[in-house]
């Protein structure tokens, strides 16, 4: 970027500081992005969101690789305002990762496990070989387990993912990400509705950057969102 005609040296060292603290320039691994580094598995990762929802929070994610199946990889997150908090088990398959598992907690406690199975879609490389607008319908059963109540019967489940671009810039709390995959999926299709998730049936709107993996996320039936504040993935 050209800076013309700057007679003061204390701007230019205002636009040399804003430069260095943004991300618009290219990374410093000069190594080629994968399909895979838009949503990473690595041991040790972590991610921390900025939730518009409950009068506004942050939650923590750290992802840990499983001691009993090196395929697998746990991820849980710090409790929400209501002290609910989650943990999943997340398992890439060809080009796509799958949450197979996940347990709800209350206060710690366990209130309830799901298992989805084939699993349920959480991004595909795949969708980066895709044209603008391509639908990816996924159809799963969920099976849900009352803590310590025999498992209930599997309900089927279906998602329409929406490849919206593939190459987006998006400015996240300063930051700015660039070559983003931005996804739309739409509401879910539930056989049993009395039995649907409500979260899990919401449209929403995600965006993920290369070597980062999800930046921002909007529920677009109660407007609410979350954004990227921090990450370190060793």
């Amino acid at each position: 970027m050209a800076i013309k005609q700057l007679k003061n040296m204390n701007v230019i060292w205002v636009a040399v500081a804003i430069a260095a603290c943004s991300q618009t320039d290219p990374p410093e691994n000069s190594e080629k992005v994968k399909p895979e580094d838009y949503y990473p598995l690595v041991d040790g990762a972590t991610w921390t969101y900025a939730h518009s929802s409950k009068g506004g929070w942050e939650e923590t994610v750290t992802m840990a690789r499983s001691e009993d199946d090196s395929d697998i990889f746990v991820v849980s997150d710090t409790p929400n305002p209501d002290e609910e908090s989650t943990e999943s088990d997340l398992k890439r398959n060809g080009t796509s990762v799958y949450r197979i598992s996940k347990v709800v907690f209350q206060n710690g406690e366990p209130q309830f496990s799901v298992k989805y199975d084939p699993g349920f879609l959480r991004f595909d490389a795949a969708w980066l070989e895709e044209d603008i607008s391509h639908a990816d319908t996924r159809n799963y059963k969920r099976i849900k387990t009352e803590t310590g109540q025999s498992p209930e019967d599997a309900q089927d489940r279906e998602h329409i993912f929406i490849v919206q671009s593939l190459n987006e810039k998006l400015v996240v709390r300063g930051e700015t990400f660039r070559n983003c995959v931005r996804i739309k999926r739409e509401k879910e299709v539930a056989i049993d509705e009395t039995d649907s998730n409500q979260s899990d049936e919401q449209e929403k709107l995600f965006w993920f950057a290369p070597r980062v993996g999800k930046i921002r996320e909007e529920n677009l039936t109660t407007e609410n969102f979350e954004e990227l504040v921090d990450y370190d993935i060793p």
